[in-house]
């Protein structure tokens, strides 16, 4: 979890569904886990590289909390 959420980004998603298993995990699992791994081995030397400081990221979003059909206008105006 520490290399998908510090380093790694796009590992989220396969890790993300492969922590659902980590009590019990068949062989499907461990072969998932083993493609992941070397998967991460060939592409060590990509990622996320900063040059300039101070680092600024900024996202933005739009979401919408829907509970009914009837109710569908946007809690941000």
């Amino acid at each position: 979890m520490y290399v998908m959420h510090c380093t790694r980004p796009d590992i989220a998603f396969v890790v993300c569904k492969l922590s659902r298993f980590i009590g019990n995990p068949s062989t499907m699992h461990w072969k998932a886990i083993v493609r992941v791994l070397g998967y991460l081995k060939r592409t060590e030397n990509l990622g996320i590289f900063y040059q300039k400081f101070p680092v600024v990221l900024e996202g933005f979003t739009h979401i919408s909390w829907i509970t009914s059909a009837t109710n569908n206008k946007s809690p941000l105006g």
